[in-house]
């Protein structure tokens, strides 16, 4: 476990590093130790973490829209799967740094990092130094724009660093604008957020119409999609900067201005209108190496979800300049069908570059696998190739779910050492529910207790309190530590049923979430047993936003607007009313006045639009909201 711990502990280091300093590692060894560590601990929180948090000495900013990440895949077949029967479009996956900008009918307000997703570090003082950030578009278009910064050809040489990615990191993270004066920073656009539906083409399209440097795209129609390896590789040779360069961990493409730059993969989006909805990233990779070594023993590990779950220590091995002690055990059947044990000879794969396994099982080992869980005694169950302690009851199980719905919230004070102390000094031996945990430490004192002073004491109550409050569904979703339940299937059911409240009510309808692509029997399983235990928790824990619907939840500005209708509509002024209070959260008003914030107007507008004119209330036409 203290191996686990320190290999946490580098991946959250070199995350900073990235984020916030200069990073020290390359992408593709980043990599590697994100895949040991899913191999290793495949629940362990730091695998959810997006990003790095903000730096305490640099002003951040709440994004509107939180900036996930995007899954990779590591088979053609994962895409064809997912993708069967729609037309999908490619884009070059850029390798640079995330940067997010917000438009208010079309001058830019706000421009930040992606941070963890949630918060970025503000870097408008850096925008007059990138010139292909456009400050006031040609439209006046309300909308949030996402791109890379990142240096083209060999700018990161004469400005002292590694590569493009590091150069680009390292600049943005200088405190100054000094170092950007250069001109060197470049900024390309790859998804934008609007107030209206508009397909993934569409979208790249008006990104090209609005800045000066363009990705490539190419359509991929459903007939085809079988083919999507020959067609991601056609896709690449088009593009690539140098026929006759070799597919490394990144290769160079060619701007529309003639410069290069890094790529580090290809993403498959649907060609649908909603931004992000269930991209892949098919990233690259260079070579396969393999060693042969012996099994020391097997580790049986209880995760969060009751899965007993197996890693094996291996000798020592190198791989390609790796040092690889641990691979996974991928489950129950595979260590009993291969006797995997001390003594075992094993050869390990390194496939791609970055994922440790067992290719080939030479010699058997001494068997052992486990009958009862090692903290609660209970007997386990085989379900499918896996072990499970089913018992309710038991302290680790309830301990991890707890840690980790406390984590996914990411409260600020709260880590898990502090959760572990507060734990053992109000509960003793007893594992509380999420309940009880912020009942009692809002209500008690904790200064004096291990390692928190009055300051620290006062940030935790203050975020814990703050949580009642959250507004981020898909942040409350996977809080509930539901298998199978990330970001990608939260946004999913929280587009069909709207509210957290309506997914509850809905979770023994079968058939309403089969029907989302995304979700087969195996994951509604999961889905109903864990919606079934989290419930009676989450409904009081989060009774504020059990009805907020999804899309209102975006932004707490939003839920502050009023709105005033005028001119004729499609629908019955009531019904236009009601639809966009439910949709946006806004209310309704029935004349114009200083708290008013939008006047939406139809078809034959009356004086309004003057009146509002002149009050500075922003008129918005009905097609831009429905």
């Amino acid at each position: 476990m203290d191996f686990i711990k320190n290999l946490e502990q580098q991946i959250r280091m070199h995350r900073d590093l990235y984020y916030n300093k200069t990073p020290k590692i390359s992408d593709a060894e980043f990599d590697e130790l994100i895949v040991e560590l899913e191999r290793l601990a495949p629940e362990s929180k730091v695998l959810k973490e997006v990003g790095a948090p903000v730096s305490a000495d640099r002003k951040k900013i709440k994004h509107s829209i939180p900036v996930g990440s995007i899954d990779s895949v590591k088979s053609n077949d994962e895409i064809i799967d997912k993708f069967h029967g729609c037309d999908v479009v490619l884009t070059p996956k850029l390798d640079g740094l995330t940067v997010v900008l917000y438009y208010n009918d079309g001058k830019l307000v706000q421009a930040a990092k992606r941070g963890d997703g949630a918060y970025g570090e503000d870097i408008m003082h850096h925008i007059p130094y990138i010139p292909s950030i456009k400050t006031d578009l040609d439209v006046g278009l309300t909308c949030i724009v996402r791109g890379e910064a990142k240096l083209f050809d060999e700018d990161h040489k004469t400005l002292g660093y590694a590569n493009r990615r590091n150069g680009a990191s390292g600049v943005l993270n200088h405190k100054t604008a000094s170092v950007l004066r250069s001109g060197k920073i470049q900024f390309t656009p790859f998804e934008i957020f609007v107030g209206h539906e508009l397909t993934k083409v569409n979208r790249l399209q008006l990104l090209h119409q609005m800045f000066p440097l363009k990705i490539p795209f190419e359509i991929v129609e459903k007939d085809k999609i079988h083919e999507i390896g020959s067609e991601i590789e056609s896709f690449i040779s088009d593009n690539i900067a140098d026929p006759e360069q070799e597919f490394g961990s990144s290769i160079d493409f060619q701007t529309n201005k003639g410069n290069r730059y890094s790529v580090d993969g290809v993403i498959v989006s649907k060609d649908i209108s909603k931004s992000g909805t269930g991209d892949l990233a098919w990233k690259l990779f260079d070579k396969v190496t393999n060693r042969t070594t012996e099994v020391q023993y097997v580790e049986w590990n209880t995760t969060r979800t009751g899965n007993v779950f197996p890693t094996i220590k291996i000798r020592s091995i190198e791989l390609d300049g790796v040092v690889i002690k641990r691979v996974t055990g991928e489950s129950a059947d595979f260590i009993i069908d291969n006797q995997i044990g001390p003594g075992a000879i094993v050869e390990v794969i390194r496939a791609n570059g970055v994922i440790p396994k067992i290719q080939k099982v030479i010699q058997s080992g001494k068997l052992f696998v486990p009958f009862e869980c090692s903290c609660c005694g209970s007997n386990l169950e085989k379900i499918g190739a896996f072990l499970f302690c089913k018992n309710p009851k038991c302290e680790l199980v309830l301990y991890k779910k707890l840690v980790n719905s406390l984590m996914q919230l990411k409260i600020d004070g709260l880590q898990e050492a502090t959760i572990q102390i507060l734990v053992k000094h109000f509960f003793g031996e007893e594992i509380p529910s999420i309940v009880e945990f912020v009942d009692v430490v809002l209500g008690e004192s904790l200064v004096g207790i291990k390692g928190i002073g009055s300051k620290k004491s006062n940030q935790i109550k203050q975020n814990l309190s703050a949580i009642i409050h959250e507004t981020d569904l898909v942040k409350i979703m996977i809080s509930m530590g539901i298998p199978g339940l990330g970001r990608s299937i939260s946004e999913v059911l929280l587009m069909k049923f709207q509210t957290i409240e309506t997914i509850f009510k809905e979770k023994d309808n079968k058939e309403s979430f089969t029907s989302i692509e995304m979700i087969g029997d195996k994951v509604y399983e999961n889905l109903l047993i864990g919606l079934t235990e989290s419930e009676k928790i989450f409904k009081e824990l989060f009774q504020n936003s059990m009805n907020i619907p999804y899309g209102k939840s975006i932004t707490e500005e939003s839920k502050l607007k009023n709105f005033v209708l005028t001119g004729k509509f499609e629908k019955k002024r009531t019904e236009m009313a009601k639809l966009i209070e439910e949709k946006y959260g806004w209310k309704f008003s029935k004349s114009l006045n200083k708290k008013v914030d939008y006047l939406i107007v139809g078809s034959k507008p009356g004086s309004k639009v003057k009146k509002a004119k002149k009050m500075g209330i922003k008129i918005i036409e009905e097609a831009e909201l429905i």
